[in-house]
C-alpha cells in the first residue's frame, strides 16, 4: 500500500470518455489504490450520483466519515462496499454511517450523468 496517495492522478473511462481525478490521502484511499486497475458497473442513483457496488475486496473504512458530499467527489460507501461519484448536489445528506472521500474529479465530471442508464467505469492510476 502506498504511504501517501494525496494528489495521485487517476484516469477513469466512462462510456469511452476520459475523466481525470486526483486522490485524497487517507487509509481507505490508499487501500483503494491497491485494487487498481478496476472496472465497476455504475448506475445513476437519486439523480445526483453514479454508483457501483461490489468492489473486489472490502476496504477497511478507517478514514473519517461524512454525511455531506460535494459535486465531483469520488467516495467509498462502506455498507455496500461500493463507490460513488457525485455529479451534482441534490437532496438530503447521505445516511449514517456516512461516506469516505477517495478523490476528486478534476476534468470530465459530466460523463457520470448516467440518468436512465449504466456504464462500466474503468479506474486506474494515470501514467
Amino acid at each position: 500500500m502506498p504511504e501517501n496517495v494525496d494528489g495521485v492522478a487517476l484516469r477513469l473511462t466512462v462510456n469511452g470518455t476520459a475523466v481525470e481525478a486526483s486522490m485524497v490521502d487517507n487509509a481507505t484511499a490508499r487501500e483503494f489504490c491497491t485494487l487498481l486497475p478496476l472496472t465497476i458497473r455504475m448506475s445513476d442513483m437519486l439523480g445526483r450520483e453514479a454508483y457501483g457496488s461490489g468492489l473486489p475486496a472490502v476496504l477497511t473504512a478507517e478514514a473519517p466519515r461524512r454525511t455531506d458530499y460535494k459535486a465531483g467527489e469520488l467516495v467509498y460507501w462502506p455498507p455496500t462496499n461500493g463507490i460513488a461519484v457525485y455529479y451534482k448536489v441534490a437532496g438530503s445528506p447521505v445516511p449514517e454511517p456516512g461516506l469516505i472521500p477517495l478523490g476528486r474529479i478534476t476534468r470530465g465530471l459530466e460523463a457520470f450523468q448516467l440518468t436512465g442508464g449504466a456504464a462500466d467505469v474503468t479506474i486506474d492510476v494515470a501514467e
